[in-house]
């Protein structure tokens, strides 16, 4: 098991509805080759999120934990990939709060959690960062510029 994904971008909607297109990781057999370099990442290997630590549910670590029950065997899995269509989360401690949060961006951290962009540089995100703004340092392509001021 393991509290890291990779960032799978914006391209469909968590738990592992969507190929990744426009992140890091793709699924395979889309047609898309990830290099880490500008012809595959335009806006910039020090702009664009690699892998991020990912929520999970601490009252459901085993099976029951739906994003981390198969470790980084799973492939392309909720276990592996994370998207950026919804904001990071602190994990959870309780059991009732286990909901449909599996794809999201998280870790127990006070204030945020921590990112390896595509040129191995380590930052850390604040939970109180704005989606848009996100969203911007997850897509490869997009040429939305955004400061790390705002993260």
């Amino acid at each position: 098991m393991m509290d890291y994904a990779g960032n799978a971008g914006t391209d469909g909607e968590p738990p592992a509805s969507g190929n990744g297109t426009n992140g890091l990781l793709v699924r395979s057999g889309c047609g898309v080759t990830i290099r880490l370099n500008s012809d595959s990442i335009p806006d910039g290997v020090s702009n664009t999120l690699l892998v991020g630590e990912k929520h999970i549910n601490l009252a459901m670590i085993g099976p029951d934990q739906y994003n981390d029950d198969e470790g980084y065997t799973a492939g392309y899995d909720e276990d592996t990939v994370a998207w950026a269509n919804a904001l990071p989360i602190h994990d959870s401690y309780r059991a009732s709060e286990y909901s449909n949060n599996d794809g999201h961006f998280g870790s127990s951290h006070i204030n945020g959690f921590n990112v390896v962009l595509a040129d191995g540089s380590v930052r850390s995100i604040a939970y109180s960062v704005s989606l848009d703004i996100f969203k911007r340092a997850c897509i490869r392509n997009d040429g939305q510029p955004f400061s790390w001021d705002d993260l």
